[in-house]
């Protein structure tokens, strides 16, 4: 057997859950013995067929790998635009401005003045009796 092609089966679902299944546990400690090791099935196809599956896993990862780059290169663009998308709309760029829109401080002046005269004509809260037990 091809030495990638057994440590691929021992990672994969099926050869974690044999191990697993098998091992002995003490105290959180996980212990397989060199004799139970042994006994594990491992499937064998001719060397061939584990060489051409071991170089199509390969090629498939090294495609994950680059995928996964270009994943972080992409988030780390997109991270950057935020932040410029961001300061361009506090700075008023975003779109054109119209000379007759009030300031925002005038702005939040009157919002504040409204919340107070709202908060000055509001009900006071009352609790409703509680019902006799």
């Amino acid at each position: 057997a091809i030495p990638s092609w057994t440590s691929v089966f021992l990672g994969s679902g099926t050869g974690r859950a044999w191990i697993e299944k098998r091992a002995a546990s003490s105290a959180g400690q996980h212990n397989l013995s060199l004799s139970t090791l042994l006994t594990i099935p491992i499937p064998l196809p001719p060397i061939v067929e584990q060489r051409a599956a071991m170089s199509v896993l390969q090629d498939a990862l090294k495609l994950v790998g680059d995928l996964e780059v270009e994943a972080e290169r992409g988030l780390r663009l997109a991270a950057a635009q935020r932040q410029n998308i961001l300061k361009c709309a506090f700075a008023g760029l975003l779109v054109p401005q119209d000379p007759n829109d009030e300031p925002a401080s005038v702005l939040l002046e009157r919002i504040r003045a409204e919340r107070a005269t709202r908060a000055a004509n509001a009900a006071p809260r009352t609790r409703k009796p509680k019902a006799p037990a």
